[in-house]
């Protein structure tokens, strides 16, 4: 419909659609909705899961206790996210952990004037989470927004501690 947009980014604010191109002019543009886009007031499943991993060629035949997940992550606002796992290319539910990614402070256009502290909610954070007994040769790391309307996520990197138990 808006062919020919540079976009690199889409934001949905105050009932508006919001599109940051990404050229060299750096322009955000205000898009006509009108009858074209209507949510409904339900929100988008927003996840992402990572390749499996296991500890590369070298051993990836091994059976591991992945014992601890080190996430580095933004705190954007007063809500969770959820860390899920699943073992040896499982395709059905998986493990979860919610982690609460809220900043602590009042973010951006929700702060009261003389009353909270105001956090700009774009706050780095890291974090060790515990995977209990997740063994395995393969695990694959995902992340979702709860399925919840207008709460986001951001991961910046993770990385796995886990043991060698043996050849399978």
């Amino acid at each position: 419909m808006w062919d020919g947009i540079p976009v690199s980014c889409w934001v949905v604010h105050d009932g508006n659609l919001y599109a940051g191109t990404s050229d060299t002019g750096g322009i955000v543009r205000r898009l006509d909705l009108s009858d074209t886009y209507n949510d409904s007031g339900v929100a988008i499943d927003s996840y992402f899961y990572a390749r499996l991993e296991g500890g590369g060629d070298a051993l990836e035949d091994f059976v591991k206790d992945f014992r601890k997940c080190r996430i580095w992550y933004e705190l954007l606002g007063a809500w969770n996210m959820n860390l899920r796992w699943r073992m040896d290319g499982a395709t059905g539910a998986a493990n979860t952990k919610s982690i609460s990614l809220d900043p602590g402070g009042a973010t951006f256009d929700s702060a009261k004037f003389d009353i909270d502290f105001f956090d700009d909610g774009l706050l780095d954070y890291k974090s060790r989470v515990s995977l209990g007994t997740a063994r395995g040769r393969l695990i694959q790391i995902g992340f979702d927004n709860e399925d919840t309307a207008d709460q986001a996520f951001k991961v910046h990197n993770y990385g796995l501690f886990m043991n060698i138990r043996g050849r399978r």
